[in-house]
């Protein structure tokens, strides 16, 4: 049996609303060498298993889990079926632009793993975002990211594992972070849309929460440039807007 080229990893819990938009963004795509591994938790909550066994096609592969984990581990569960010669991260909420996986098997000739730029999706208002994971910024989701599997298999030497089954959410960033030190080129081409939802892991985190864990990761990880570019950002230029404030 010939092995897929591309292995799509894609968490999913109570995803009954946005699956099957997610999942026919994978089958417009314009490049069709790939499998889909679902990691679905606790399929008996929602109609979600349904909608995927809907499909009629072979690509499309669940691996269910009967009780809830966190994300990470339903990622490094998929992650470890995986076949293909390249790993494309998708949550179950979000979906591509058709040519994404064309466009990204293309231009990873020479690099260890690619990024590029993103849509967030509000109720269908869509915002370009411009930011890199990992280059200007540690927030940012796995979507954007195009990685070579040995690539992933290093990193799981070096740590242990490829995503943190200690972190309740953010892990996605993390392994970001720890790909910094490999081969990478950006692209400002938007070639996924992230889906601003309110309940999700990304809506449901504060502000101060999400910057005390970037925070944290930075110093992790040890990027230094990072961690001083959000505290820049976060502490010292609002501590010298309030002080202008005072003296006026």
């Amino acid at each position: 049996m010939t092995r897929p080229q591309v292995s799509i990893i894609i968490p999913a819990y109570k995803s009954e609303e946005h699956i099957k938009q997610c999942i026919d963004s994978l089958r417009a795509q314009t490049y069709y060498d790939w499998e889909a591994l679902i990691a679905l938790d606790a399929p008996d909550l929602d109609s979600t298993v349904e909608i995927l066994n809907g499909y009629k096609d072979g690509r499309i592969k669940i691996h269910m889990s009967w009780e809830k984990g966190n994300v990470a581990q339903a990622r490094n569960r998929a992650l470890r079926e995986a076949q293909g010669e390249f790993v494309a991260l998708l949550d179950a909420d979000d979906y591509w632009e058709p040519d994404k996986l064309e466009f990204c098997v293309k231009s990873i000739k020479g690099k260890d793993w690619i990024a590029h730029c993103s849509w967030l999706d509000y109720n269908g208002l869509r915002i370009l975002d411009e930011t890199y994971p990992g280059y200007d910024t540690a927030i940012g989701g796995t979507g954007v990211i195009f990685i070579r599997r040995d690539v992933l298999s290093k990193v799981r030497e070096e740590w242990g594992y490829v995503f943190n089954e200690k972190m309740d959410r953010n892990d996605d960033a993390d392994l970001v972070l720890r790909l910094r030190k490999y081969n990478s080129m950006l692209y400002p081409n938007p070639l996924s849309y992230q889906r601003m939802r309110s309940g999700s892991l990304t809506s449901t985190t504060t502000k101060w929460h999400t910057r005390w864990i970037v925070l944290r990761m930075c110093a992790r990880n040890k990027a230094w440039d990072l961690l001083a570019f959000h505290v820049q950002e976060w502490v010292l230029e609002p501590l010298v807007k309030i002080k202008k404030k005072v003296l006026k």
